[in-house]
């Protein structure tokens, strides 16, 4: 393969030895056959491999409206923005399933950048000619990569001189980053969520939101079930929770719901469809549906609406030792373990005992004689701000939520009052502006 030439007009730079061009300045230049006969205009590069620096294989030449192939070792120069070859091998091109167009499915998409873990998008790749091959060796994610598509790369060069800054110049290389997108094959995509789910939940919640609805659906689809639930908890906008679940296929939406606190599915879904809603519903375990259900019939602005039936909730009749051993398989299941619930064998709220006080108290104690009658509840009808008001005056992690029997419906945790009163701040900073 002969070695791709230097020009000035396609702003080749010499580093480290070796050429580089930008995929802007290839795109739409002309091909011209070894007899000099104009073949067509390329439209596109071709790799096969996400690996690091993927090697140009082929070049996507339109010619009469029809799309051709020619593999790279037919290209002897490249100059003035004309394409020669050596000997033409000219192919329809046909699709196969990891073909990548640098064109087509990087350029100006989103990447999730794993150095910044945010989303950036693609203004140009970096391309490096070494041995006779050219390389994909970095994404251009800066203003330069804009300026230098809009043929603007000298003006803006003059103006930031003139007021003493520099035009934004950023490059990520190949490796450092992944795509996202319906185009992207599964090896690829397996390669990014074993990436992403290194992530903390909140980071992985900030890419999403960069993300379009279509990557949403394939980065949720690749998640595995647990870290997809605990993604989607962290995304602020509601909208957007109910939207990406609803992508999904229903069988995906049902397993991530089963990993939720039945309260945070029961909000994601209050934003949905009731035919969407049921056929989820359907589709999850009938005991999980069953406790989201409950949480659904109650309005969005009282207690039953805001609570979680996931609680621990002891007999008063057990001892101290036998407590202990319940909630050994109670706690996992449980949203918070710092207040243990004490009914009667109908689920009357008899009063509430602290972890500590349970580990600290003699084995043989009853649950009855050592629990704390003086408790803070609200009926199931409180109006969320009274909730609010009562957890912020007494200090408490959670409030119980009875009916009006005393019955033990579920508790209202401290960070849902949070998460209630950040959405209601978001909501009137929107109406501001």
């Amino acid at each position: 393969m002969t070695n791709l030439g230097p020009s000035p007009t396609l702003a080749v730079r010499r580093k480290d030895g070796l050429f580089t061009v930008y995929l802007s300045e290839l795109l739409n230049a002309d091909i011209y056959s070894e007899n000099r006969e104009l073949i067509g205009k390329v439209s596109d590069l071709l790799i096969k491999s996400n690996r690091p620096a993927p090697q140009i294989l082929a070049l996507i030449a339109n010619k009469d409206k029809v799309q051709f192939s020619i593999p790279w070792e037919c290209v002897t120069s490249v100059e003035k923005r004309v394409f020669r070859l050596g000997y033409t091998i000219l192919r329809p091109y046909r699709e196969e399933e990891n073909h990548i167009l640098l064109a087509r499915d990087v350029l100006d998409k989103q990447i999730v950048d794993r150095q910044g873990m945010k989303v950036v998008r693609v203004n140009d790749l970096v391309l490096t000619q070494n041995n006779g091959q050219l390389l994909v060796s970095a994404v251009d994610v800066g203003a330069q990569g804009i300026a230098r598509r809009l043929f603007l790369s000298r003006l803006l060069e003059g103006l930031s001189r003139m007021m003493g800054r520099t035009l934004g110049a950023r490059q990520i290389p190949w490796e450092m980053v992944e795509t996202l997108g319906q185009r992207a094959d599964p090896m690829k995509l397996k390669v990014t969520v074993a990436h992403l789910k290194e992530l903390h939940p909140a980071d992985l919640a900030d890419i999403v939101e960069g993300l379009d609805r279509a990557e949403r659906t394939v980065l949720f689809t690749a998640l595995d079930d647990e870290t997809a639930a605990e993604t989607i908890i962290e995304v602020d906008e509601p909208e957007m929770q109910a939207e990406i679940l609803s992508n999904l296929e229903t069988e995906k939406a049902s397993d991530i719901f089963e990993e939720m606190a039945p309260d945070d599915a029961a909000d994601i879904l209050a934003d949905m469809t009731k035919e969407k809603q049921a056929e989820i519903l359907e589709a999850m375990d009938p005991e999980e549906a069953d406790d989201v259900r409950e949480l659904l019939a109650y309005p969005e602005d009282c207690a039953g609406g805001l609570m979680t039936t996931e609680y621990v909730a002891l007999l008063e009749t057990l001892t101290a030792e036998e407590a202990i051993e319940e909630l050994r398989y109670k706690a996992p299941e449980a949203e918070t373990i710092y207040y243990l619930y004490v009914t009667d064998t109908e689920e009357h709220l008899k009063g509430v005992l602290s972890l500590r006080h349970l580990i600290i108290s003699p084995k043989d104690a009853l649950i009855g004689n050592i629990l704390n009658k003086n408790i803070v509840t609200v009926t199931v009808f409180e109006k969320q701000d009274r909730v609010a008001e009562l957890i912020d005056k007494y200090g408490l992690l959670a409030l119980p939520v009875v009916d009006q029997e005393n019955r033990l419906q579920g508790i209202v945790t401290v960070d849902d009052v949070m998460d209630l009163l950040m959405d209601d701040r978001a909501r009137k900073r929107r109406m501001v502006g």
